[in-house]
């Protein structure tokens, strides 16, 4: 895959992947408003918009018209710096995540990152493993998209000791 600057009709994508109901199921915390599509591109218009959020489109390799596979993003959250992803269900799978999320690393430069994901998503902890990451804790969160509590794992990618 490649990265590259989001475009308008790249949120339109990211809408519509994410309204995918075992998608949702993966990733349940993060899907605030997922129904809600002027909220949803009101979200991406902040995001677009914060100079300290890097927001990334997924891109396929070598397609004539490039689909769009899903996003990356880091954002801050206190003093920390979270990376996460999202990827359309007929892309999973294939390593897609775990490539683009290493561009996305790439990109940052060395840094301490941190990320989360939700207890049942097992292809995003082995993402983030791929990457570097060790589990650091777990969590109970409520998840809106479920309507209920689920466990999230925080996940950190530290910097290699200075010499």
């Amino acid at each position: 895959p490649t990265l590259r600057p989001v475009t308008p009709a790249d949120v339109d994508v990211f809408y519509r992947q994410q309204l995918d109901p075992e998608a949702l199921a993966m990733a349940p915390i993060v899907a605030m408003g997922y129904r809600d599509r002027a909220a949803f591109l009101e979200r991406w218009a902040t995001i677009l918009a914060t100079p300290t959020i890097t927001a990334r489109t997924i891109a396929m390799d070598g397609q004539i018209d490039s689909p769009v596979v899903g996003h990356v993003v880091a954002f801050p959250e206190g003093s920390r710096l979270n990376v996460g992803y999202w990827l359309g269900k007929r892309f999973w799978g294939q390593g897609l995540a775990s490539a683009a999320l290493s561009l996305l690393i790439e990109e940052l430069g060395p840094r301490e990152l941190h990320a989360s994901t939700a207890e049942q998503n097992a292809a995003s902890a082995r993402v983030l493993e791929k990457n570097g990451f060790v589990r650091l804790e777990s969590r109970k969160c409520y998840a809106a998209a479920l309507e209920r509590d689920v466990t999230e794992f925080v996940w950190v990618r530290s910097l290699p000791p200075a010499c």
